[in-house]
C-alpha cells in the first residue's frame, strides 16, 4: 500500500486565505480494512539551542545539554475517509478493494498562527497518541501574531515549515500505518502600508573635507612625492540623505526603493565624487527554546560599487544645491530570495537593519582624500503580497453550491468559506501611520 498527495495547480508560494485543494492518492494491492485516511494541513516553528554549562532545567533539576521547542502555528485536520456525515455504516473501519482511489480535499490558510488556542487543542486532543503533544504545547508560551513565512537559513537551529501530511489508518495494530508529506512554502500578506503621502522617513549625516592646506605635511621628502593638483582653499561640505517614500520598508524580491541625495552647505568650487557605495543588509534571527535566548545574524550584500569616480553636481553649484546619486546603480538588483519578511512568533523571530556606507572625494581623481559617510539603521522587510488582492481572488475562487458535487468525499463545512475581516490591529495599521513623517538625524563615527 502507498499514499501520495497531488495538489490542484501547484504554485511555488502560498499565502493568507489561499484555498488549498488536490486528492489524495493511495494504492492498494490487495484489499484492506482502513480505519480512516485523515489529512493535517501544518505549520511548525521550531527552535534548539544548546545550554550553558551551568544552566538547569526548572522541570526536572537536571542539566539538559539541549533546549528545543516545536509550536504547531498551524493545525488542521480534515478525514477524508470515511466519510464523517455517511450514515451507512456505524463500523470502525471499511474494506477498500485493490486497486487506485482517489479522495478530495480542501484547505484554507488562515491569517493568524493557531498554536495554543482552543481550537487547536480539542483537535489534537481527538486523535490516539495527540495528548502528549497537547500538553506540551500547553506548557509553551505563545502570541498571537500573522503566521510567519517559511525560513529556512537555519537548519537544525531554527526552522519554520509548512507541509500536508497524510496518514492512512490500518485497522490492524500489527501492520503499518502509510503516511506522506508534501512541503510547500509559505509568505504572509504584509499589513496594509501607510497612503502615500508628501511624509518621507530619512537619514540624514554630514560630510567634511580637509583643505589641501591642512592636509600637507612639511619635510624635505616631500620633494620625492608627486605634487598634487593646486585646489582652492576651501574643501567641500555637505551632507547626505537616506530617504525612503513613507516608511523604512523594504519588499522581499523587489530592489530598494530609497533615494541618495547629497547637498552642499558651503560654496566651495571643487567637484565631488562618489568613488564607492556599499549596500548591507543585516538580518537578526531571535531564537529562544525553553528559557534559552540567542541571536544569530545573516548578512546579505545588495550593492557593491568601488573604484569609480561618479561626479555629484556641478562644482559651481549652478545645478542647485541638492543632487540626487543616480538609483540604477542599485533598481535593477532586487532583494535575494533568501530574504524573508520581519515577523515574530512565539519562538522565533526576523528584524533587519540596512547599513549603507558611501565613499566620497573631490578635486582630480586619485589626488585627494577619500572619506566614507555611513548609515546604520532598522528597517522593515515586508512579502510584496497585499491583503485585498488576495481577498479579490478568493471571492472569485470561491466554489458555488454546484461544485460541491465534484467532491463526493469532502464534508460540507470543509469548504473554503468567505475570507475574514481584517483584524483591528491590521485595520488601524495603515492609518496610524499616515500622521506624520519620521525623521532620524544622527552622528557616526567612523
Amino acid at each position: 500500500m502507498s499514499a501520495r498527495i497531488q495538489l490542484d495547480g501547484y504554485k511555488n508560494t502560498y499565502t493568507n486565505f489561499d484555498c488549498i485543494s488536490g486528492k489524495v492518492i493511495v494504492f492498494l494491492s490487495h484489499d484492506e480494512d482502513i480505519s480512516a485516511i485523515v489529512l493535517k494541513l501544518e505549520g511548525e516553528s521550531f527552535s534548539k539551542l544548546i545550554r550553558s554549562s551551568n544552566a538547569y532545567n526548572s522541570n526536572n533539576g537536571r542539566k539538559d545539554s539541549i533546549a528545543t521547542e516545536v509550536h504547531k502555528v498551524l493545525y488542521q485536520v480534515h478525514q477524508v475517509f470515511p466519510r464523517l456525515h455517511s450514515d451507512s455504516s456505524r463500523s470502525t473501519s471499511r474494506n477498500l478493494q485493490a486497486g487506485k482511489h482517489e479522495f478530495p480535499f480542501q484547505f484554507q490558510i488562515p491569517s493568524e498562527n493557531e498554536c495554543g488556542n482552543d481550537t487547536q487543542t480539542s483537535l489534537l486532543s481527538g486523535f490516539a497518541g495527540a495528548s502528549l503533544l497537547n500538553l506540551r504545547q500547553q506548557q509553551l508560551q505563545h502570541v498571537k501574531q500573522k503566521l510567519p513565512p517559511t525560513l529556512t537559513a537555519l537548519p537544525g537551529t531554527a526552522e519554520i515549515r509548512y507541509f500536508i501530511k497524510v496518514t492512512v489508518q490500518r485497522r490492524s495494530l500489527f501492520k503499518e500505518n502509510s503516511r506522506s508529506e508534501l512541503s510547500f512554502k509559505f509568505l504572509p500578506t504584509e499589513l496594509p502600508r501607510p497612503q502615500p503621502t508628501s511624509n518621507q522617513f530619512y537619514v540624514r549625516m554630514p560630510f567634511s573635507f580637509l583643505s589641501q592646506q591642512s592636509q600637507g605635511s612639511r619635510g624635505w621628502w616631500n620633494i620625492f612625492k608627486k605634487q598634487k593638483t593646486k585646489l582652492s582653499e576651501l574643501a567641500p561640505e555637505g551632507e547626505i540623505d537616506v530617504r525612503f517614500p513613507g516608511s523604512a520598508i523594504l519588499t522581499c524580491n523587489k530592489p530598494p526603493p530609497f533615494h541618495l541625495i547629497v547637498r552642499r552647505t558651503n560654496r566651495s568650487s571643487e567637484q565631488i565624487f562618489m568613488v564607492s557605495c556599499t549596500f548591507h543588509l543585516h538580518g537578526e534571527t531571535s531564537i529562544r527554546a525553553k528559557g534559552v535566548m540567542h541571536i544569530e545574524k545573516i548578512s546579505w550584500v545588495l550593492l557593491n560599487i568601488c573604484g569609480s569616480w561618479v561626479p555629484i553636481g556641478l562644482p559651481d553649484g549652478s545645478d542647485g544645491n541638492d543632487y540626487e546619486i543616480n538609483s540604477s546603480f542599485w533598481s535593477g538588483r532586487p532583494l535575494p530570495e533568501s530574504v524573508c519578511p520581519s515577523f515574530v512568533t512565539c519562538n522565533l523571530g526576523r528584524s533587519y537593519e540596512l547599513q549603507i556606507r558611501v565613499g566620497l572625494s573631490y578635486g582630480k581623481p586619485g589626488d585627494n582624500q577619500v572619506i566614507t559617510v555611513p548609515f546604520q539603521f532598522p528597517v522593515e522587510v515586508y512579502s510584496g503580497i497585499s491583503v485585498a488582492p488576495r481577498l479579490d481572488v478568493q471571492a472569485e475562487s470561491t466554489p458555488t453550491a454546484s461544485t460541491a458535487s465534484c467532491f463526493p468525499y469532502m464534508h460540507a463545512d470543509t469548504d473554503c468559506p468567505d475570507p475574514p475581516p481584517p483584524t483591528y490591529e491590521e485595520a488601524t495599521a495603515g492609518s496610524s501611520g499616515t500622521s506624520s513623517g519620521r525623521q532620524i538625524d544622527k552622528e557616526m563615527t567612523r
